[in-house]
């Protein structure tokens, strides 16, 4: 019988300082209750940061440290299990036994981690291994903090659609041209006159030129940037309509309903059909534990993706 405290590593040598992050925490969570443990203590570990790829080249200065806090710290604080966080800069480490999960070898080339120390893998299809069928990864919930800001901010005298929008110069093959969202969004208006339109701007895009605030559209700046409110925002909406951007994740392991469009692009390195049948989402596929017709992956290309097919995709769930 393990001991009832998991220690659990996050090498940022090695992985990536991204919302991918948020899949990694899934599988902790899940690995964490098959095997027993109550609690567990989070060491993110930096005493460098990797730099495989030309995104990672291009992070200006102190934009690292700002998604280890807003991307890294503030995602695990939304888990209750984690109720302990450590940073380590220095190259130390807490020291403690820990066992891996089954068939997962942390030292294996072939899984593109190469820590010894970093517990647990993190790809969709990873997560998919260390469940097995026998449990839920939908981990993410919102929380009575978030729930009320939604009662204040919103007053919700309406039901609400959300839109997450994804601009960053950061990988641009994978955006979405705003014209597409507006064609959207004034879709949505005109064929659910009752209902709340509320756009989620980009998070880099909120902190740099913010060309989201440009329009007639109701935007909610506030959920960008505190995961909490966002949760809050998703589970309260009937239906959460995002780009392929890192915390569509969230809705990937979430109760809320959504649609992600954009998955597949092989203009981009992180989303050619290669990359999906390699770590998944697996390739024309929706996740196992999806809730059906309810959490939809749309799996056309983004290069043909425009405002009237997600607005058409939206429909069909939106009038269900």
């Amino acid at each position: 019988m393990p001991e009832e405290r998991l220690l659990a590593y996050y090498d940022l040598r090695c992985a990536p300082l991204s919302f991918d992050f948020a899949v990694y925490l899934s599988g902790l969570v899940g690995y964490a209750r098959i095997n027993g443990y109550k609690k567990i203590t989070l060491c993110i570990y930096a005493p460098f940061y990797r730099k495989s790829n030309p995104i990672e080249l291009g992070y200006s200065r102190g934009y690292e440290d700002r998604k280890v806090r807003n991307v890294l710290i503030d995602t695990a604080g939304l888990i209750p299990m984690i109720d302990d966080i450590i940073l380590s800069r220095s190259g130390m480490l807490p020291q403690s036994s820990h066992s891996y999960p089954k068939n997962y070898d942390p030292t294996d080339p072939a899984l593109q981690r190469g820590s010894g120390i970093s517990l647990m893998p993190c790809t969709p299809i990873d997560i998919e291994k260390i469940y097995d069928g026998s449990g839920n990864p939908r981990i993410y919930k919102a929380t009575d903090k978030g729930l009320e800001w939604i009662r204040l901010r919103f007053k919700k005298t309406k039901a609400t659609i959300t839109i997450t929008l994804r601009n960053t110069e950061h990988n641009p093959y994978r955006n979405c041209s705003i014209d597409e969202f507006l064609l959207l969004w004034r879709s949505l208006k005109e064929a659910y006159p009752d209902k709340r339109i509320i756009v989620i701007p980009d998070q880099d895009d909120l902190l740099a030129d913010y060309k989201s605030s440009g329009y007639d559209w109701e935007l909610c700046p506030e959920a960008a940037l505190d995961h909490e409110l966002r949760l809050a925002l998703y589970e309260t909406s009937d239906l959460n309509i995002s780009w392929n951007t890192g915390p569509a994740i969230f809705l990937l392991f979430s109760d809320s309903k959504y649609i992600v469009f954009g998955f597949w692009n092989e203009a981009s390195a992180v989303s050619s059909r290669a990359i999906f049948d390699r770590k998944g989402p697996r390739f024309g596929k929706q996740l196992p534990w999806a809730i059906p017709n309810t959490q939809v992956i749309d799996w056309t290309s983004s290069t043909e993706t425009d405002g009237r097919h997600m607005f058409a995709t939206a429909k069909k769930i939106l009038d269900r």
